[in-house]
Formats: structure tokens, sequence, C-alpha cells
């Protein structure tokens, strides 16, 4: 798909390039429970897509500190962790409802 970009790591300059380009960002976190320091921080991908005014997209819990910040200010959507489906019917919706991206 054109659309989907992944970059691994790259410098500022090229981030700030390609962020300018997009319309959401997708921050995955591998939590399981396992690390509560996931659930409880801002990763710096989260960070430079709110700095570049994206909505962000995230499998941390809606329960998370995160979680429940993006959804307070309706920055952003959670998706349920390992479940496909969960972020396929946001990407959809979002897709079909372009307001959503605006709020």
């Amino acid at each position: 798909c054109p659309n989907i970009i992944f970059t691994g790591w790259i410098d500022k300059l090229k981030l700030l390039s390609l962020l300018k380009m997009c319309t959401v960002g997708v921050a995955n976190s591998s939590h399981s429970g396992q690390r509560r320091d996931c659930v409880m921080s801002v990763s710096n991908k989260v960070a430079e897509y709110f700095s570049a005014g994206l909505p962000v997209i995230t499998n941390l819990p809606i329960t998370s500190e995160l979680g429940k910040k993006i959804s307070e200010n309706r920055c952003g959507f959670c998706y349920r962790e390992n479940d496909g489906n969960s972020l396929i019917r946001i990407i959809e919706e979002l897709k079909n409802n372009h307001q959503l991206l605006e709020a």
C-alpha cells in the first residue's frame, strides 16, 4: 500500500518532512501487561505525532494514562492489543468519516 510508510529510525529532518505528509500516526506498543512503564509513559513516537498535530491510533488500553488523555482530548483512538480487526475498524471509520480526523 503506497499510503503506509514503515521507516525504522530516521533523522529529524526526514521525520519532519514525512510527518507533514501524514494524516494519522499509528503507535503500536507491545505492553501485554508485562511492562507497567509502557502504559504509564508517552513514547517519543506519540509525542512526535502530537507535535505534528496528528491524531494517534494506539493499542494502549483506554484505561492507561495516555489512553485516557487521548479519549478526553479527542486526539486519537485506542484499539485492542492483538486485535487487528479493532485496528481495521478504526482505520475504516477514519477513511469514511474525515471529520473524525479534525476533532
